[in-house]
């Protein structure tokens, strides 16, 4: 972490946008957790500036940001036109160019500020001197390549940008598709090739999207035309409609399901034209069980039928369309995105129907007093299915490594299912060594692969273990993750087997040590407010990362104010590392900065951390030359005047 040494006075804290990158099949995080992208499309940037009237079509500021953020949404798509930002082919000048260049670039930083990645879309384009003033049935040779350019060195090196090439490609072919052609109109084309070297030739290494034929709803030849890319971030995106063709879960499953186990698939537009969920319904669930995510169109005030629309304003208020989708990110915002696997599945060959295997012969073991999960208790003990539709729990007698009882998981043919578990949990944290025990019937064919969840519903899939029959001993370490929400087992079946695993005595050990700061005192345990006036600080009940109580922080306006410490630091030098855990509501606009100040009270403000609703870990390293620590502490960044409570708990170190 790199640390500027400032004065006592505060600083400006620079806003931390959320990082987003390829790792083979699936999106991820910095630190390699697997994302589910859910967001909405914000349309009317690919056509005010055309058309001479603005930048955007309805409010693009902080509380409008909010109405979409109290949404559960993690990105947002916002389409561009080539013309109006390269200011070419007529359009009004006080919407081209620099100008409309400058209104992206602000509303691009806002949407970060509020933990949302973002999509930049190549949406309207027109070749030659036309203006811009819709959908090309491919990117024009003509200015493409220019506007990629363009886009991707103003955008280089920031993170949490995707670069969607080109909006909806149809009536072309794959070859066209991919390297470009004459159209029968006489224009030509350029390739997505081409786009993919623009974006790269600029020097720009983010993650680009390139979108399927058919109005991006045919994937058919996406893998043999795939595009080269160095930087290894490349998606497919993928356009699915009520209306569209391929619009069922047996098409899904022949034609897009398979890419995704290739590369990372993005439906950078879902939607319905009937005002109601039932499609939604259908594709969300088989998205999230296929680590596919997806961006709803769109967030305007259009109807539901010709739009469509999901808002009837911009307070955020649902259509019957956006009911739907809102329900589906609330209700699924507990699930994480649900991996299929670390490593692309093949596609599998057709074979008979696995024979079931003969059930393993009863055993009764002596009762391991140190199972935290034993399921002596004739239940699962809170065990789910997390992700996948071939595996079955249920508690099961004979088989056991500890007393007679074990978690039975039915495997019922090829996936990637996993079951884990949420509570029960009380001392697992980064570090901790945790132990299970796996029973496999002979001529197993399948693996394993431990689960572990953070507090903010990221995924991380560790290491492959092989099976052999009889049972397998699974250890491994909870990595350096923000929290430990959920621990679990993955099955991989790339085969079509089907049969029973065992999962019993599942231990772990490191239990983390209790927080040195944890308020259930009912006292402030001597945080002070050190600089600024816009936070007030007080003991708090009811929101609590442990116990029931927190330091309630609350933030009153625009300002840097930093908080902290100074009577139970002692012993904390150079290099120990601290942690907190900081709440922060829905539309939240304020980032954090941890504080310290070394023996002759010079301040150090480290990092910005952006936050997103719910618990953040906030981790840092006491930086080095500070021998002695005065004060441990935590600036609130606030540039924009947002109000609301923040809150601290369980401080370790």
């Amino acid at each position: 972490m790199v640390a500027a040494t400032w004065a006592l006075s505060p600083v400006q804290g620079a806003t931390t946008a959320p990082v987003v990158k390829v790792s083979g099949h699936t999106v991820v995080s910095s630190s390699g957790a697997p994302i589910r992208i859910a967001g909405v499309n914000r349309s009317g940037s690919e056509y005010a500036c055309a058309q001479g009237w603005g930048f955007f079509d309805g409010p693009t500021d902080d509380t409008s940001i909010a109405a979409m953020t109290a949404w559960n949404i993690n990105a947002v798509r916002v389409p561009l036109n080539e013309d109006c930002w390269l200011g070419i082919n007529g359009v009004n000048a006080a919407y081209a160019g620099a100008n409309y260049q400058s209104a992206i670039r602000a509303y691009v930083t806002r949407l970060q500020a509020h933990g949302l990645d973002v999509v930049l879309d190549l949406h309207w384009g027109a070749a030659g001197s036309q203006l811009a003033l819709g959908q090309e049935q491919a990117p024009d040779a003509d200015h493409a390549p220019a506007f990629w350019s363009s886009v991707a060195a103003a955008y280089k090196g920031v993170n949490g940008i995707l670069f969607d090439l080109f909006n909806e490609p149809h009536d072309i072919s794959w070859s066209c598709w991919l390297n470009g052609c004459t159209t029968p109109a006489g224009w030509k084309a350029t390739g997505m090739q081409q786009l993919v070297n623009a974006v790269r030739g600029a020097g720009a290494t983010q993650p680009v999207i390139a979108e399927g034929l058919n109005w991006g709803g045919d994937l058919s030849g996406w893998l043999a035309n795939r595009p080269t890319d160095s930087q290894n971030q490349l998606a497919a995106g993928w356009h699915i409609y009520n209306f569209s063709g391929c619009n069922t879960t047996s098409c899904w499953n022949s034609a897009v399901a398979p890419v995704a186990q290739q590369v990372p698939v993005l439906a950078t537009e879902v939607g319905e034209n009937d005002c109601a969920g039932g499609f939604l319904n259908t594709l969300l669930p088989w998205a999230d069980a296929h680590s596919i995510g997806y961006l709803a169109w769109a967030w305007d005030t259009a109807s539901c039928t010709g739009g469509p629309a999901l808002i009837s304003n911009y307070n955020g208020t649902p259509t019957g369309f956006g009911a739907a989708y809102k329900s589906w990110l609330a209700s699924s915002s507990t699930p994480p995105p649900a991996p299929a696997s670390t490593t692309p599945a093949p596609t599998a060959s057709p074979t008979t129907s696995p024979t079931p295997t003969t059930p393993p012969p009863p055993t009764t073991q002596p009762l391991d007093p140190n199972a935290r999960f034993d399921f002596e208790d004739g239940t699962i003990q809170g065990w789910s299915v997390e992700w996948g539709t071939t595996l079955g729990l249920s508690n099961e007698s004979g088989t056991a490594a500890s007393g007679s009882h074990g978690l039975a998981m039915d495997i019922s043919g090829n996936g990637f299912p996993a079951a884990g578990v949420s509570t029960g949990l009380t001392g697992a944290a980064p570090g901790s060594v945790v132990t299970y025990h796996v029973y496999a019937p002979g001529g197993v064919a399948a693996s394993v692969q431990p689960v572990v969840y953070d507090t903010n519903w990221n995924t991380s899939v560790l290491g492959t273990q092989t099976l052999s029959a009889g049972w397998n001993t699974v250890t491994f370490t909870v990595p350096a993750i923000n929290g430990v929400r959920i621990i679990g087992l993955q099955v991989d079946d790339s085969s079509g087997w089907a049969g029973r695993l065992v999962l019993d005595d599942v231990t772990w050990q490191g239990a983390a040590a209790p927080p040195v700061f944890d308020f259930e005192d009912g006292t402030t345990q001597s945080w002070t407010v050190r600089w600024g006036s816009t936070v007030a600080l007080s003991n708090e009940s009811g929101t609590a990362f442990t116990g029931t109580h927190g330091l309630a922080m609350d933030v009153s306006g625009t300002g840097f104010p930093g908080i902290g410490e100074t009577a139970h630091v002692a012993g904390l030098t150079a290099g120990s590392p601290v942690h907190y855990e900081v709440w922060a509501p829905s539309g939240v606009g304020a980032t954090v900065s941890p504080v310290v100040f070394d023996a002759n009270w010079n301040a150090t403000v480290l990092g910005a951390q952006t936050l997103v609703p719910g618990w953040n870990s906030v981790n840092f390293n006491v930086p080095a030359g500070i021998s002695s620590l005065q004060v441990l502490g935590l600036q609130v960044n606030d540039p924009n005047g947002w109000t609301g409570r923040l809150v601290l708990d369980s401080v370790f170190f």
